[in-house]
């Protein structure tokens, strides 16, 4: 993409690899999305190069030095890609928890309702597994996370207010 766009406007770079890299990376990650630190370095790497090639060519004379890649990130308003796929992870699985998509009642996660203790009355439940393969499942690695949040936030009242939350919280802690 860098070698093709001869540009050294920085918004135009970065919108090019918002257009056309980052939605194949982004592309089903729910399904594959590791919690394991060796495949999110792994995915990562792609944006830390394009970060660092688009900030030599736009910002630097030949004697600065590069910054680090979470500088990058805010001087290109950009997020990681890890909180990208724990974004997308939780907003699916928003949308499992009010029932807006169809999915197989005998693959849904378990859930307690209970309304005496504190926090939401929502709890999420999750299978201890023995495989690895099976603990970073989707419905083993998401309810943990969703019901922090819910803990956190309360009931949500609609979708996009669920996203404007998520894009300004930092979720590489959860």
């Amino acid at each position: 993409m860098l070698k093709v766009f001869k540009s050294n406007d920085s918004k135009l770079l970065v919108k090019l690899y918002k257009v056309y890299v980052r939605p194949v990376v982004d592309f089903a990650s729910v399904i594959y999305n590791s919690d394991v630190k060796k495949n999110i370095d792994a995915v990562e790497i792609l944006q830390r190069r394009v970060t660092r090639h688009i900030f030599k060519r736009c910002y630097l004379s030949p004697q600065d030095c590069i910054p680090s890649y979470i500088d990058r990130l805010s001087l290109l308003n950009l997020q990681s890609l890890k909180h990208r796929r724990i974004m997308l992870d939780l907003l699916c699985f928003y949308k499992i928890h009010i029932n807006s998509t169809q999915i197989n009642k005998c693959n849904l996660p378990a859930f307690t309702i209970n309304t005496k203790l504190r926090g939401n009355a929502i709890k999420y439940t999750y299978n201890h597994t023995h495989l690895s393969i099976r603990r970073h499942w989707f419905f083993n690695r998401v309810p943990r996370k969703f019901t922090k949040i819910l803990d956190t936030i309360g009931p949500i009242k609609s979708y996009n207010s669920f996203k404007q939350y998520l894009l300004n919280q930092n979720l590489d802690n959860i």
